[in-house]
């Protein structure tokens, strides 16, 4: 099936207006704007465009950001499983909007970029399997893996998540970060917990690394989420000792982005041997600048079509 090129350059523009104080360009209507700061939940806005509603979530800027994303318990959802912190943005800003998710005479299409990207795949994944909505659609810009891959299947027409090149976000599973740590720190025991400040280090370079490439950060941010590192590798470090039955993918039809050997945009597939390639502290630390989203929408503009 051939996707809506318009619709997801129009995801794609959208999602760089996720920021306090955005002008949106016509003619899209803002009616909401909530999240961040002490509602520990991702920051949107939500638009009229003509019938259509745009509801787009920004990607981690904040300390409570991160703590969403490493909240990667698996709780039941229409009969698979899901990442409990994206699963609960997505149900809290579904709540938000409720009025105009109702009111929609057109496509409701969510976007976003990395939390964004994830957390507006999900929005769309509750919309369809729980409430069967037929006119909801995400553009999920380096989305992290959120649902197991019966779910992906089912929302392969509603979803499309994209991967630019080597950025580590679309393959943080739950397996490659076990595998990652190991080798930082190790198998369980003393020798693991004597390697955890390493692992901080390492922690808070790939953290300020994503900030890095997220546009509009409030100040005092980077300090804010420094408080927070213990904790976050300790999550880590539990994560990587425990074995989880059930892997996540990521939402719905899944594309790698990227440029040919003649620096002309290449989109294909995104498959598993993409997820698995590369992942040591090299290619870790040579890919941040792969995150920004800036290269997603380069190419997403660039191209005419995509299947």
């Amino acid at each position: 099936m051939a996707r809506d090129m318009d619709m997801i350059r129009l995801g794609a523009e959208m999602s760089e207006y996720v920021f306090p104080g955005a002008q949106l360009p016509a003619p899209n209507e803002r009616v909401i704007t909530r999240g961040g700061g002490q509602t520990f939940k991702p920051y949107f806005y939500a638009a009229k465009n003509g019938n259509d509603l745009v509801i787009s979530v920004r990607g981690a800027a904040e300390p409570g950001d991160f703590m969403i994303v490493l909240d990667f318990t698996r709780v039941d959802f229409a009969g698979g499983k899901a990442h409990k912190g994206v699963l609960e943005s997505a149900r809290w800003i579904i709540e938000q909007c409720r009025k105009y998710i109702d009111e929609c005479t057109g496509r409701i299409i969510c976007c976003g970029h990395s939390l964004g990207g994830a957390t507006s795949a999900m929005i769309t994944a509750v919309l369809v399997l729980e409430e069967h909505k037929q006119n909801v659609f995400a553009v999920s810009m380096a989305p992290f893996p959120i649902l197991t891959q019966d779910l992906c299947q089912q929302l392969e027409n509603n979803i499309s998540s994209f991967a630019f090149r080597n950025d580590i976000v679309p393959r943080l599973s739950s397996k490659n970060i076990g595998i990652l740590v190991r080798s930082f720190v190790g198998p369980p025991g003393p020798q693991q917990q004597q390697q955890a400040m390493f692992l901080q280090g390492i922690v808070s370079q790939l953290i300020l690394g994503i900030l890095q490439y997220t546009p509009m950060i409030a100040p005092g941010v980077a300090q804010q989420v420094q408080v927070q590192i213990p904790g976050i590798t300790q999550k880590l470090l539990d994560m990587a000792n425990r074995t989880e039955e059930n892997e996540f993918y990521l939402p719905g039809k899944a594309f790698y982005l990227g440029y040919d050997e003649q620096q002309c945009p290449l989109v294909r597939p995104f498959t598993e041997a993409d997820s698995n390639s590369n992942f040591n502290i090299l290619a870790l630390m040579s890919s941040m600048s792969d995150h920004s989203g800036e290269f997603y929408t380069e190419i997403l503009y660039s191209i005419d079509e995509l299947e």
